[in-house]
């Protein structure tokens, strides 16, 4: 299996795709963040890709290009992206021309965990793309060469914290810090079902672990233009996109898994929702993406 590597600010990051058994590309640390390891060898678009937790995002090799309402622009390694929560983004990832491989790094928060931290001054630059100073670069190469070492959890619990500090300290990424509007009650139906999505959820359930009536769960929803059924959907298929990425299991396995009946019903909702087949996104599509316009973002 060919290691990949990548540069994040300067630093090799080597070693995320060893041989052997299957490379640990994801890792979780309980209500702190978790960490993932995305690669490709062909170039490919998502489009309406949910972002549930404030997230940020750097890329090891390769670009990505990003589309967020009018703004259009390609994201390398020189530069970081902070997502909001509860935002959707046209995403697509593009292999370097000289090796062949796109690669980037996924640093989701827990909310709760980053209302622990103070934000950056109400002053600072809200613009989700940063270029880091020299403390924050360090403080996100620590953290990869930490996890690409095989550090305790402790120890990489200790490194997100510095990349915290270092956001805070340059006054960027202040969007991680800024919640979802009007979207309370969603991101409650989200933590509970977003741990197990391929459960069998039903409304009435979730309602009652909320203790509310299911008429006043779906009515809370509406307002908030959603519902039950919407953001279950959203759950399974975006957990289907993380196992499609990074688990070498059958299309059919992952969609029991999400909790779909069969595996041409996830790949029709897959396909609707992100804008390509789970089979097209296994061996990457080489089409680029078009011009993307605000009526292109619905299903």
């Amino acid at each position: 299996m060919r290691a990949a590597s990548g540069h994040l600010g300067g630093m090799p990051v080597a070693g995320i795709e060893r041989s052997g058994p299957r490379p640990l590309r994801s890792i979780q640390l309980p209500g702190v963040a978790s960490l993932t390891w995305f690669h490709s060898s062909r170039r490919h678009w998502l489009r309406r890709v949910p972002f549930v937790l404030p997230t940020l995002m750097r890329v090891a090799e390769g670009d990505k290009r990003i589309v967020l309402g009018q703004r259009d622009e390609a994201l390398g390694g020189d530069r970081l992206m902070a997502v909001s929560a509860g935002t959707e983004l046209d995403l697509e990832n593009r292999p370097d021309p000289r090796s062949g491989c796109y690669a980037g790094v996924v640093l989701a928060f827990d909310r709760a965990y980053l209302r622990r931290h103070e934000a950056p001054a109400p002053a600072s630059r809200a613009d989700p793309w940063i270029r880091p100073g020299r403390w924050l670069d360090q403080a996100w190469c620590h953290l990869i060469e930490a996890w690409d070492g095989g550090a305790p959890e402790s120890l990489l619990v200790h490194r997100v914290g510095e990349v915290v500090i270092a956001l805070r300290e340059q006054a960027v990424g202040l969007p991680l810090w800024l919640d979802s509007p009007g979207q309370a009650w969603a991101e409650r139906v989200r933590a509970l079902i977003l741990p197990d999505p391929g459960r069998p959820w039903a409304a009435p359930a979730v309602a009652q672990r909320l203790n509310v009536s299911e008429s006043t769960l779906r009515r809370h929803l509406t307002r908030e233009a959603t519902s039950f059924r919407a953001l279950l959907e959203e759950a399974r298929l975006l957990q289907g996109l993380c196992l499609l990425q990074d688990r070498p299991q059958k299309i059919g396995v992952i969609a029991a898994r999400c909790g779909y009946e069969s595996a041409s019903r996830f790949s029709e909702r897959f396909q609707r929702r992100f804008g390509l087949k789970p089979s097209e996104l296994r061996a990457g599509d080489s089409r680029p993406m078009g011009p993307v316009t605000v009526g292109s973002l619905a299903a």
